[in-house]
């Protein structure tokens, strides 16, 4: 229990010091890009009193310092600041944008694994097959295929041939179907031939061998012996793919149109919307290792040996 206790400590440790590394390196940042950031955002045409009051409306005209520690104090509090782009506060836009990349991204990982285990599992077994043969091409295929491409094929078939799903737009979880599946396939294809080999690993174990000569059925024994301990990797690798996504998918945000943390982000980079970067920025980092944290604790539920690491 206590070494249970150390580790966990160690990662709400970890994940504190992290955050605030990222908060140093996304304030720093921003901050040293070429230029006055308000010639950048109004334009070298602007008057002498409205450079004046943006640079004090974002606090330019106060030392660093100041400015992180009060950009860092109201981002605690939950106050991101006011988009200069669409005059409203930063905590409105990222309240319609993160729950739609969350769901996406969950969507897609979870079709992903619905699909990598059991192929994964066939061609394992059915080593030297057609089938298993088939299984192997197909996932090199899918990491070989470019994701816009796919979706692009995705819309033409789908959305404007049989008309099943919308092409475009957000208009509740229909309208993310077309993208997960596009997201998904890259990465069912990634996880897929995880699962073949970890299953490879330990289908000649004695302890698999012991629970067949137990007269255990089949099923039984790949999925309560051989795939709880085959997939530890699996998991792992399932939840960096989650935190890729979460990290944006500006590009497929783009080819469906959707509202989500990539667009906006987009949007706030080409306007030089400086407060909606740091909070996308910021909160992306946290999004992201708020799920590595919460992955690290479910896998050491899974395999007790991560404790002693």
């Amino acid at each position: 229990m206590n070494t249970v206790r150390r580790y966990v400590l160690r990662k709400i440790l970890g994940f504190f010091s992290t955050a605030f590394l990222i908060s140093l390196v996304t304030f720093g940042a921003l901050q040293v890009l070429p230029g006055d950031p308000a010639t950048l955002i109004l334009g070298t045409e602007a008057s002498p009193e409205a450079l004046i009051s943006l640079r004090s409306q974002l606090g330019l005209d106060r030392p660093a310092i100041v400015r992180y520690g009060q950009w860092l104090v109201r981002f605690v509090q939950g106050d991101l600041g006011e988009s200069i782009r669409y005059s409203i506060p930063v905590r409105e836009l990222m309240g319609h944008a993160v729950p739609l990349t969350f769901t996406l991204a969950i969507m897609a990982v979870s079709a992903a694994l619905l699909i990598a285990v059991p192929l994964g599992i066939v061609s394992a077994t059915k080593q030297g097959t057609w089938f298993s043969k088939v299984i192997v091409v197909l996932s090199q295929l899918g990491m070989a295929m470019p994701q816009f491409w796919v979706g692009i094929l995705f819309i033409e078939f789908f959305a404007v041939r049989i008309r099943i799903f919308p092409s475009g737009g957000y208009d509740g979880l229909l309208s993310l179907v077309l993208p997960a599946l596009t997201l998904c396939m890259p990465r069912a294809a990634v996880l897929t031939r995880m699962v073949r080999a970890g299953m490879m690993s330990v289908l000649g174990q004695d302890y698999v061998r012991t629970a067949r000569a137990k007269g255990l059925s089949e099923r039984t024994v790949l999925y309560k012996h051989a795939l709880a301990n085959g997939a530890i990797g699996v998991f792992t690798i399932a939840g960096i793919q989650l935190t890729q996504l979460l990290a944006g998918t500006i590009v497929i945000e783009q080819v469906f149109g959707l509202p989500g943390l990539g667009q906006l982000l987009l949007a706030g980079v080409m306007q030089r919307d400086l407060p909606l970067v740091q909070g996308l920025v910021m909160l992306s980092g946290l999004l992201i290792l708020f799920v590595n944290f919460v992955f690290d604790l479910i896998l050491m539920l899974l395999d007790p040996r991560v404790r002693f690491e």
